[in-house]
């Protein structure tokens, strides 16, 4: 899946998009929740998948990043901080994959750029000092500015 919207994001129509986007949100939220085993691995993927997905389009890294902190942030424990690390990793890597490609193609959707993320940086750093304080869930992200 990862390498599937990897390939062929832009040639998704646009009006598509968001509900892609929203639809692999959904299973990496669902995949969190299971406690079967291997379901960390499947939520890995499943987040880099929408890493991919973000890393596509400038437009979706407000709702990837929120949901990332949010995961981090609230009462989802050990599961839900590891969900939102693996999220938060896959973006920078995917928009370094990406980077040589930004721009290319007539009619391409602008990718997100450093500029995109700098707004997060504060909210994802208290994120990673709270789980590294050891302190569990609540509390460290707050809303990223519009």
């Amino acid at each position: 899946l990862h390498s599937k919207v990897r390939k062929e994001w832009q040639t998704l129509p646009e009006e598509n998009r968001a509900a892609a986007c929203g639809v692999l949100r959904e299973l990496v939220l669902d995949s969190m929740r299971k406690e079967q085993s291997g379901a960390l691995l499947v939520t890995r993927r499943l987040a880099l998948a929408l890493g991919a997905a973000a890393a596509q389009q400038a437009s979706a890294v407000a709702d990837f990043v929120s949901t990332a902190l949010g995961l981090g942030a609230r009462d989802q424990g050990a599961q839900g901080a590891l969900v939102a690390f693996a999220l938060l990793c896959a973006l920078p890597d995917e928009m370094e994959q990406l980077a040589p490609l930004t721009g290319s193609g007539a009619g391409a959707t602008p990718r997100p750029s450093a500029p995109d993320v700098m707004p997060y940086l504060s909210s994802v750093v208290q994120l990673v000092e709270h789980w590294l304080a050891g302190s569990g869930a609540g509390g460290a992200a707050e809303e990223a500015p519009a």
